[in-house]
This record gives structure tokens, C-alpha cells and sequence, in this order.
């Protein structure tokens, strides 16, 4: 929480807290930070019910024009305000990087894709291009709250369900927004429910859009539910090899999975150690 710090103007950001069924203090903590820095805010307390629920309960009550959202894990390294008051009316969401630590070591850094109306299927089904700390969204574009059933990648799948935010998106590869503090205890840790996960959102997609998708889409929604399938220990269909056109890297990810299966998560940036 002292990362906000770095918010300059603090009259015009409406922090909502929202503590999922915490077990400890951090909520108490959390509180007492933000009164120490002087911001205005609310304290929502709820039972557990994953991410995506309490993300919900955050935009219910949220009022302002733009969201962002920060999780336990995050670190905030640039004033959002700055960024969103450099922006036109028509903006609908401003992406920014990321990077991902681990012991203090940085193991990744993200930059933002481009996004736009006519190539969001094709880069949302290919991967979740955005760390959910790299996003700040314009409220009026949010047609579809999180998914509460899916307890993994329901970011992803928020992503893909909101197309409106891809209108006018600004990108800033020049500005590094978050900082995400990976660990063992992290929900990406657990590969056979997120398994569950990616194959129900991409059997979901493969069904909805089967009308409309082009080719490349229908394979990457193809190797993701097969990726999907092998993290849950199962054997890929042998026929999702000829699954091209694909992105590339998904169409590599796929295949080192496929040759190599467990041991391929040993190299997780999220894994326990």
C-alpha cells in the first residue's frame, strides 16, 4: 500500500480496499498505511471468495472515471493520474509494462502489445498479454464484471469479454507501471486448476465464436485448450500439432509442453522453490 505514495494529487483517487476473508491483520495494516499517507478510502470486508469477486465488489463501488487495479502482490511505480491526465477524451484504457521479481531479481519484464478492435481476438486468444497491474480502464467500457467461477485466469477472460476497452487504447512501453512480486504462495503456482481453467475459457471461445473466427484464432484457441489439458496431466490430441497457422510462441509453448510436460514448470517464475 505505500506504493500509492507515488500518487502526487490525492483529492481526486478513491482507494477501495476490499479484504477477501483475510485470516490476519493486513487489512488492519493496509488501513492504517493509507490513513498514514493521507488518502481517502474504503475498507470493504467480505468472506473469501477469490480474486475475481473481490475485484467485482471493488468496481461496484467504485465512482471515478478510470479504474486500476492493485493486488497484494502489486508495487506501483508511476502516478496513474499522470498518465490518464495526458490522454484525450476517446481513451479507453492506458497500458503501461510490468515487471515480474522473484528474491529481489527480475525474471521478466513486460511491455504493452498493441491493441486495437481488429486484432484483439487475435492477440487475447494467443495469451493474457496484460498484467493486470499494466491497465488502467476507462469504467464506461467494463460491459462484463470478473468471472466469479473461474478461480484462475479470470483476468484473462475479463480481458477477452471486454472488447470495448480496445477503441483508443494509448500504449506506454516507455513507462514500467507495476511491480509484481512473485513467490510460491502466488495462485499461479497450482498447474492443474489452472489447467481446468484454460481449457473450460478456450473450449468456451472455440464454441461461442466458431461463425466468426479466422483460422489462426480457431488454432490458438485449439493449442490453448490443449495446454490446458496437459497441465491437468493429460496426453494432447496428436491432431492439435497441425494446428497452423498459430502464433508463434503459442505454437512453441504447446510444443514444449508437449515434449517436455512437468519438467517444462520447473523453469515458473511463480513455482515454489
Amino acid at each position: 500500500m505505500r506504493s500509492l505514495s507515488v500518487i502526487v494529487d490525492r483529492s481526486h483517487v478513491q482507494v477501495i480496499l476490499v479484504d477477501d476473508g483475510s485470516t490476519d491483520d493486513g487489512a488492519d495494516r493496509a488501513v492504517a498505511v493509507l490513513e498514514d499517507i493521507g488518502f481517502p478510502h474504503i475498507c470493504i470486508r467480505q468472506a473469501n471468495s477469490g480474486a475475481a469477486a473481490a475485484r467485482n465488489t471493488g468496481l461496484m463501488r467504485a465512482t471515478s472515471r478510470w479504474i486500476y487495479f492493485l493486488d497484494a502482490d502489486d508495487e506501483l511505480l508511476v502516478d496513474p493520474l499522470s498518465l490518464v491526465c495526458a490522454v484525450g477524451e476517446k481513451v479507453t484504457m492506458v497500458l503501461g509494462g510490468a515487471v515480474l521479481m522473484r528474491d529481489d531479481r527480475i525474471v521478466r519484464r513486460s511491455r504493452p502489445q498493441k491493441m486495437t478492435t481488429a486484432n484483439a481476438w487475435r492477440v487475447l486468444s494467443s495469451g493474457n498479454p496484460i498484467p493486470i497491474g499494466s491497465a488502467i480502464i476507462h469504467r464506461d467500457c467494463i460491459t462484463h464484471p470478473f468471472d466469479t467461477t473461474l478461480p484462475y485466469l479470470e483476468d484473462w477472460q475479463f480481458w477477452i469479454q471486454n472488447q470495448g476497452l480496445y477503441e483508443y487504447v494509448v500504449m506506454r512501453p516507455d513507462v514500467t507501471l507495476v511491480r509484481i512480486h512473485a513467490h510460491g504462495g502466488n495462485r499461479s503456482g497450482r498447474y492443474g486448476d489452472i489447467g481446468v481453467c484454460r481449457e473450460r475459457i478456450a473450449r468456451e471461445w472455440l464454441q461461442v465464436r466458431d461463425d466468426v473466427m479466422d483460422s489462426l484464432e480457431r488454432n490458438n484457441w485449439t493449442l490453448q485448450r490443449e495446454i490446458g489439458r496437459m497441465l491437468q496431466g493429460q496426453r494432447p490430441d496428436h491432431r492439435a500439432w497441425t494446428a497452423l497457422p498459430a502464433s508463434p510462441s503459442l505454437y512453441l509453448k504447446f510444443a514444449a509442453h508437449a515434449c517436455m510436460g512437468r519438467r517444462l514448470l520447473r523453469f515458473d517464475p511463480y513455482a515454489e522453490r
